[in-house]
Order: structure tokens, then C-alpha cells, then sequence
């Protein structure tokens, strides 16, 4: 295993922990999901599930487990994706340009830009051979990884915009 693929796992276990596990332990995270009539236990649940996935795809990588390079594929796609559609909403919703929607803007830029470097990293067909992943099938696992991100993300920005207008 080479210790690039470990320096991967180290830092996706870090990047969940510090995404996913900050907005478990914020409270002013959830204090904000309650404002928008987010129920609490949605966005507990939603921030669990991504850590532990964030969590999980650390430790495969770092053992070479062919779950972990799925579950960080998976984690990376979701990164980029989120981060898109956040941005994209920002831009929709910021009448002017603010000290916070700035700082959310290179946050966002900076979380695309990671997830998809991490993407095209764990794609490459080295990484694909390294956990025994069928090359060819790169296109569809990419395809695939973006419609799940997607969905989630969508479905995720739709219950809460629903719960926000109830």
C-alpha cells in the first residue's frame, strides 16, 4: 500500500471530522437548521451518516479495503457536489456581497476544489488496480457518484426548503 493512499485515508478521516463531526458537536449549526424549521434530528442524522462514511473510507484506504476506496469516492463526489449546489444557491439568494457570503464562497470554492482533485486521484487506474476496482466501469462509477451526490443533495435542499415555507 503506499503511503500516498494512507495520507489519503489520514486526511479524508480528518476532512469528515472536521465537516461532518463540527456540525454534530456545533450548536449554533443546529441552532441555525432549527431557524430554517430543519428538524434537529434530520440534521443529526444526515451529519452522522456522512461522518461515519467519512470516517469509514479513512480507514479503508488506510488498510487497502476495496470499501474504502468506494466509501471515499463517494465522500469526495458528495464534497464537490454539496459545495456546488451551496455555491450556486448563495449566488441565487446574496443581494450584495457580504463579509459571510464571501467567506462562504472561497470555502465553497476550496471544498469543490479538494473533492474533485480527491475524485480524479482515486479514478486514476492505478488507484482503480491498487482495490481491485474494474477500470473500465470508470465512467459509470464517476456517473453514478455524481447522480447519487446529487439526489442527496437535492432532496436534502428540497425537505428543507419545504420544512422552511411549512
Amino acid at each position: 500500500m503506499s503511503k500516498l493512499i494512507k495520507l489519503v485515508g489520514v486526511f479524508s478521516i480528518i476532512i469528515g471530522g472536521y465537516l461532518y463531526g463540527n456540525d454534530i458537536f456545533n450548536v449554533g449549526s443546529a441552532l441555525a437548521a432549527q431557524k430554517l424549521n430543519v428538524p434537529s434530528f434530520i440534521y443529526l442524522l444526515t451529519s452522522c451518516i456522512l461522518l461515519l462514511a467519512s470516517l469509514l473510507a479513512g480507514v479503508g484506504l488506510i488498510l487497502g479495503k476495496r470499501f474504502g476506496w468506494y466509501l471515499a469516492f463517494f465522500s469526495f463526489i458528495y464534497l464537490a457536489i454539496k459545495n456546488i449546489i451551496g455555491l450556486a444557491m448563495v449566488l441565487s439568494v446574496a443581494d450584495s456581497m457580504s463579509q459571510y457570503y464571501l467567506r462562504y464562497m472561497i470555502q465553497s470554492i476550496m471544498y469543490v476544489s479538494v473533492g474533485s482533485m480527491m475524485t480524479v486521484f482515486l479514478l486514476s487506474s492505478d488507484r482503480m488496480k491498487m482495490f481491485k476496482v474494474n477500470y473500465q466501469r470508470q465512467k459509470i462509477y464517476l456517473l453514478t457518484g455524481i447522480f447519487i451526490s446529487v439526489l442527496l443533495t437535492s432532496i436534502l435542499n428540497l425537505v428543507t426548503y419545504r420544512l422552511y415555507l411549512s
